[in-house]
């Protein structure tokens, strides 16, 4: 009798964890890099507003809700319109996620210039899945869009909306194309391989004597082709 209500009682316990204890992890898993404000609700059924850091600034993602469980899945969490759901055991899906771009740009692991990047990032449909082998690997792919993008570092002009498509496996490693820009000023298309940035970028009169030589920094003129300049890119 005593261990069952102890049982009810630890059961009882776990259904009231509220939701400041997903806030507390949150910020733990994420190294201080994230934060819930204003939380409220459980542990099992709650919500805030989540923030980022990026080097000294934070940024406001927007509203977010959890259910752990959902009807349908192991967890589905909403955030300011998009979403992340983990349907089944071994993979998430990701659709409609959107940050400021300076928020994921800005990041110092990946080593670009400082600088204020602007515009915004979304993930379209995107998934995350584990194989069934031992070690298990992981197989991912998706599409990201950058939309007005633009940074001081490049004269401040607009470069237009770009999007990316993108695949990763464990024996490939991470692959993709892109393409986009602000036509007919600006245009840009290329490919991710073998651990590099492959990109041509083509320039009209308009922006040419504006943003060719940070275009001359990062890449070579292509023969025969006073418009544009390839630029490869390492990404170790």
């Amino acid at each position: 009798m005593r261990v069952r209500l102890l049982l009810l009682g630890g059961l009882a316990l776990l259904a009231t964890l509220p939701a400041q204890i997903v806030a507390l992890v949150a910020e733990r898993a994420c190294a201080g890099h994230c934060r819930i404000a204003d939380s409220h609700g459980s542990a099992w059924r709650g919500g805030g507003r989540l923030f980022l850091r990026s080097g000294e600034r934070w940024f406001a993602l927007g509203a977010i809700d959890w259910r752990l469980p959902a009807p349908d899945a192991y967890l589905r969490l909403r955030l300011d319109g998009g979403e992340i759901a983990w349907p089944a055991l071994r993979r998430i899906e990701i659709d409609g996620i959107a940050v400021p771009a300076a928020a994921i740009l800005g990041q110092p692991a990946l080593q670009l210039p400082a600088g204020e990047w602007q515009g915004t990032l979304r993930l379209g449909p995107t998934r995350l899945q584990l194989d069934a082998d031992w070690p298990p690997r992981l197989a991912a792919g998706g599409r990201v869009d950058w939309r007005q993008a633009a940074s001081p570092l490049l004269a401040g002009e607009a470069l237009g909306d770009y999007r990316l498509d993108w695949e990763f496996d464990g024996r490939q490693g991470l692959r993709g194309n892109f393409a986009g820009g602000r036509r007919p000023a600006i245009a840009g298309e290329g490919q991710i391989a073998d651990g590099r940035i492959e990109a041509v970028v083509s320039l009209d009169d308009t922006v040419r004597s504006t943003l060719g030589p940070y275009l001359g920094l990062l890449g070579q003129p292509v023969p025969g082709r006073p418009d544009a300049w390839k630029v490869s890119l390492g990404l170790d």
